[in-house]
């Protein structure tokens, strides 16, 4: 046992002071060297720092032609580009998974989704999963062009509230869905 409680022996405790005195004696006869070539002197404001550049400069286009706007024409939205917001019509199970996507009340907030459910309301709304490897699911839409990627939550099957708000803002992103765009279709 004297081997495993080496540190309650005589020796042990003096071959520690010992070595606690000789690195507090190097810490107090340490030299305090003062030199000011280590680091640079910072400049005065009164010393009239100049600048480089005065003025900022502007890039110039290597592709394409620069865009000028005329002064008597407005910038607004492009009249020959529609959105489709039309309402998606979907199945009353679709429609509970996009409603928690989309929530409104606390409740809505802290429900979890099953994946199997997710991808069947995805398919209502019009799009088809494939695998694109490993967990990420790539839902191509049938009718019009566009994708999102989505990754299948592991080891759990279940899509956590925080995922499914986070699932709703880029749905939202890039096809414009909100909570309204969903309604119960007509049996």
């Amino acid at each position: 046992m004297r081997v495993l409680e080496f540190w309650k022996s005589e020796a042990y405790r003096t071959a520690l002071t010992t070595n606690k005195n000789e690195v507090a004696s190097k810490i107090a006869t340490r030299a305090v060297v003062i030199d000011d070539s280590v680091f640079l002197a910072l400049p005065n404001v009164d010393q009239g720092v100049a600048r480089v550049n005065e003025e900022p400069q502007t890039k110039l286009k290597t592709r394409g032609k620069a865009f000028i706007p005329e002064a008597d024409v407005e910038v607004g939205p492009d009249p020959t580009v529609t959105l489709d917001l039309a309402a998606i019509q979907l199945p009353q199970s679709a429609l509970a998974v996009f409603r928690k996507i989309f929530p409104t009340t606390p409740e809505e907030r802290l429900e979890e989704v099953e994946w199997d459910a997710f991808v069947r309301s995805m398919g209502s709304a019009g799009f088809m999963a494939k695998n694109g490897g490993g967990s990420m699911v790539i839902f191509e839409n049938k009718r019009d062009p566009g994708t999102i990627i989505f990754h299948r939550p592991h080891p759990h099957t279940k899509i956590d509230p925080i995922m499914l708000q986070s699932m709703g803002r880029r749905m939202n992103k890039w096809f414009h869905w909100k909570r309204e765009t969903f309604k119960l279709a007509a049996k």
